[in-house]
């Protein structure tokens, strides 16, 4: 008489679960502007809902500041070579075919939108070099009769570095190196009520989601994830 030996094989398939990445438009944390131009204060602007933007010495300069504050997305890692900086170009009061050059920088000075000053950045013939980093991305702006937004891109490395480090995050200058006061352009500040604030935009890597391990299910469109299989072998 045979003997039957039952013997059980449980094999087990994990599921990963699947990410995107995602993209980030973020709202300036705080924008303000200093200026030479008389009619405003050469401090403590950031109630103001447009931000100057205009080059030359201490008789003409505007120079707008903005921050983002990139806290909430510690840890993450950002995307692709570049950044963007996007602002809402809003008005040239003085000139229909008004046109500037303007260069974007790292500041190097810390500043609140209730504590800066012109003399932090401007001096008798334009800004002062030691108050910016380097040139991050220069642009031609024109008023084209219309508002529209105008953009900088940056590198990814600086929204890297702001997001590893917050405290090297001391936002960003707008210098142009237009002097001409017919020149003059607007841009919007968060607190104008067209709703375009400055934004940065970038996008970061996927947060992995957690495996999965399902148990087993039955079904043609069900993903069989778990499966038992029980064979029997016959001993003379």
């Amino acid at each position: 008489m045979g003997r039957y030996i039952a013997c059980a094989f449980v094999g087990m398939w994990i599921s990963c679960g699947t990410a995107t990445a995602e993209f980030i438009s973020l709202a300036c944390s705080a924008d303000t502007f200093v200026t030479a131009n008389a009619s405003c204060p050469s401090n403590a602007n950031g109630d103001q809902s447009s931000l100057p933007l205009l080059g030359g010495g201490l008789e003409t300069i505007a120079i707008p500041l903005v921050q983002f504050d990139l806290r909430p997305y510690e840890g993450r890692q950002v995307l692709g070579a570049y950044a963007y900086v996007r602002q809402f170009l809003t008005d040239a009061p003085y000139n229909p075919l008004a046109s500037q050059t303007v260069e974007l920088h790292a500041s190097q000075i810390d500043w609140t939108e209730a504590a800066v000053s012109l003399a932090d950045f401007a001096a008798e013939d334009g800004f002062r070099p030691e108050s910016v980093g380097p040139v991050l991305s220069t642009i031609v702006i024109e008023w084209e009769e219309t508002p529209h937004y105008v953009t900088w891109k940056i590198p990814r490395s600086l929204v890297q570095a702001w997001i590893d480090s917050p405290a090297s995050n001391k936002g960003l200058a707008f210098l142009s190196t237009t002097a001409a006061t017919d020149q003059l352009l607007c841009l919007a500040s968060r607190e104008n009520r067209v709703g375009a604030p400055p934004r940065l935009e970038f996008t970061l890597a996927a947060v992995p989601e957690p495996s999965s391990i399902m148990l087993l299910a039955l079904g043609g469109s069900v993903l069989l994830l778990g499966r038992v299989a029980v064979c029997r072998q016959r001993v003379e």
